[in-house]
């Protein structure tokens, strides 16, 4: 592939020869001429001068002196998407497994792939590109749209709505009426509840378990071994780490952060960042924590 094609490929602005050759993508330090790589600020600029990479990603107003490069807003973004360009998941051909089992008035698009052992129920659709690697449930009225994988042992509920884009991880169970806005990816053993909404692009960890009607915003990335009570809501653009506990219909607003082991008992409103085990604001709980350590000193002055 010729620099020329990356730059299309990304998006981006090419500021260098059309025709250099690229054959990989591959770390700063590790790549070699035939690679691209990226930086994302001017504090890694030396190291990119120094680097054996053929190519750079870069973003706007940062360059690097001699170095062919495309400008792109999102240089790591851009990175990742190569990966899947010069090193595609290999897949086998389109079809239904003979050992799979396909209920009355299943649609499956000649571009799909049911691998083995898979179970369709009546009426499921499954769309353009979609893989379903085998083992996988799918009960009644459930709907993939294109390019959606589901990996082994994962069950679909009646009437799962999954929409472009959407990833299955091993052991995933998603009850009835779920619906997954595109590009969200769901991680190993995950639970959802029944009508269960996911907002686009949202990234949710292995081990979560979300209860019956809760909805998450998009973008927003939930991290494992948490839980999420029946009627719960999360925000857009949100960022909950490990082993949060939300309570039933309890509201987390837009671009909140949630710090690990939380338990959330109110609703906390857009932009916060909160902590402990009464969700209070971050800076409260690491004031009160800071308190607790001077409580020796103060009993034996007492």
């Amino acid at each position: 592939m010729k620099l020329a094609e990356v730059a299309e490929r990304v998006g981006g602005e090419l500021q260098g020869p059309a025709d250099l050759p690229i054959l990989g993508v591959k770390g700063l330090d590790e790549a070699l001429p035939s690679d691209v790589t990226f930086i994302e600020d001017a504090k890694m600029v030396e190291r990119a001068r120094l680097s054996g990479a053929g190519a750079l990603l870069v973003p706007p107003g940062v360059a690097v002196e001699g170095k062919p490069s495309i400008v792109v807003r999102r240089p790591r973004l851009a990175w990742a998407a190569l990966l899947d360009v010069f090193h595609p998941r290999p897949r086998p051909a389109p079809g239904i497994h003979p050992t799979a089992v396909v209920g009355p008035g299943v649609k499956v698009h000649p571009t799909a792939v049911v691998g083995p052992f898979c179970a369709l129920a009546e009426g499921v659709v499954v769309g353009a590109g979609c893989w379903l690697v085998g083992h996988v449930q799918v009960a009644a009225q459930a709907e993939l749209e294109a390019s959606v994988i589901v990996y082994p042992r994962a069950v679909l509920g009646a009437g799962c709505r999954l929409h472009q884009g959407v990833i299955i991880h091993p052991w995933a169970v998603l009850g009835d009426g779920v619906v997954l806005e595109a590009d969200v990816e769901i991680g190993a053993r995950c639970s959802l509840g029944p009508l269960t909404h996911i907002g686009m692009g949202t990234k949710i960890d292995n081990m979560v378990t979300l209860g019956s009607g809760v909805a998450v915003g998009a973008h927003t990335i939930l991290v494992s071994y948490s839980a999420y009570a029946d009627d719960s809501k999360v925000g857009s653009q949100c960022m909950v780490a490990g082993q949060v506990w939300l309570q039933n219909g309890v509201s987390v607003g837009d671009r909140c952060m949630v710090a690990g082991r939380a338990r959330i008992t109110r609703p906390a409103p857009s932009r916060s960042f909160i902590s402990g085990d009464e969700n209070r604001p971050h800076k409260e709980e690491l004031r009160l924590f800071a308190y607790m350590q001077q409580l020796p000193d103060l009993m034996r002055k007492v």
